[in-house]
């Protein structure tokens, strides 16, 4: 079998995985590209932290080496919407390479670009090469619950909520989500730009169309997080956000369909070292769990693990205090009712 000649495009956080996983599966990685002037000239094995050298020199001219190297695919992650990702996208597919990406907006960006996805579909035809877009919302927003669908005789409404770690994430997504600035310059931004990429908006719209739906209606907004006390940031981007700064965002979706199946999608933001409960108190999210008897709402109370308030349903595991359980990335939080049960009881 031939071997896969790739180039690994963006040496940033997925980029480095992205290099671990390509030389974990055996695929020739034969350049690596990047602006970013403290890694050009630097070794990608040293860069991605594999503990030794690949002998690929991170370029900072994509145009000599997408000419040059004769690889057969480029795995490009720098930026989420389209119209950023377009000329570098385009570049690859004039020279014959086929292209996978984790840019959310390529997903599915026949409905938020159609023009740009028109000519890229096009000209990655005349080339005989793909543009492919996958990862997280791919596997787990789409493909995962489309299948889940078919075991279903009736759907009302599919809904879904993310919990991002945004700690992970480059100066790019740092920007988008308008951390470190007030609440009235991040909603002044939002004004001028509109709502921004919305990632499950994208993976709904996919989804729907997978589904074979039509929509009819579309609903989306975003609401700033900020927080009483200041946050320390540890990641690919450190530093401290002043506390009543913004320190990240739930995007809200509702999405309507002509067969009578609502959606709707909650992505979440927040850094690591935030427990469940600060996370969703920041996100407006009030009602934690529902009394027994009653049904009424309860919040968090005493906030150090002595009460019974907090008490949610995480990762299918009821009775679980929010208030002293971290959030991590893709944890499964729900509303307990009465008493709570696990997931595999009767």
């Amino acid at each position: 079998m031939k071997k896969i000649k790739a180039i690994v495009y963006g040496v940033g956080a997925i980029g480095k995985l992205v290099t671990k996983y390509m030389v974990d599966n055996g695929i020739d990685i034969v350049g690596a590209i990047d602006i970013n002037p403290d890694l050009v000239g630097k070794d990608l094995g040293e860069v991605a932290g594999l503990g030794r050298h690949l002998n690929v020199i991170i370029n900072d001219d994509a145009d000599e080496l997408l000419s040059t190297s004769e690889a057969d695919v480029a795995s490009v992650a720098i930026f989420s919407q389209l119209q950023r990702m377009y000329p570098i996208f385009k570049n690859c597919i004039e020279n014959g390479i086929n292209v996978i990406t984790s840019s959310e907006e390529a997903l599915y960006s026949w409905t938020s670009s159609p023009e740009l996805t028109t000519e890229l579909d096009k000209l990655a035809k005349e080339n005989g090469v793909t543009l492919t877009a996958s990862g997280l919302q791919d596997v787990f927003r789409v493909n995962l619950i489309s299948l889940l669908t078919g075991a279903n005789h009736t759907i009302e409404s599919i809904s879904g909520m993310q919990k991002y770690d945004l700690s992970q994430s480059g100066p790019a997504s740092i920007a988008n989500y308008c951390i470190g600035d007030t609440k009235d310059e991040c909603y002044k931004k939002i004004r001028e730009r509109g709502p921004g990429l919305n990632s499950f908006k994208i993976s709904m719209e996919t989804l729907i169309a997978d589904l074979g739906l039509t929509i009819t209606k579309i609903e989306e907004s975003d609401e700033v997080i900020t927080d009483k006390i200041d946050v320390e940031v540890k990641g690919v981007i450190s530093g401290i956000v002043k506390k009543g700064l913004v320190t990240g965002m739930t995007k809200v979706i509702n999405i309507e369909t002509e067969q009578g199946i609502k959606f709707h999608g909650e992505k979440i933001t927040a850094f690591e070292g935030e427990t469940i409960a600060s996370a969703l108190i920041g996100a407006g999210k009030r009602t934690f769990r529902r009394t027994p008897k009653k049904n009424q709402p309860r919040s968090v109370y005493c906030g150090i693990g002595l009460c019974y308030e907090c008490m949610m349903v995480v990762d299918g595991v009821p009775n679980t205090r929010a208030c002293q359980t971290l959030a991590t990335p893709g944890c499964h939080v729900e509303t307990q009712e009465s008493l709570g049960k696990r997931e595999n009881e009767n």
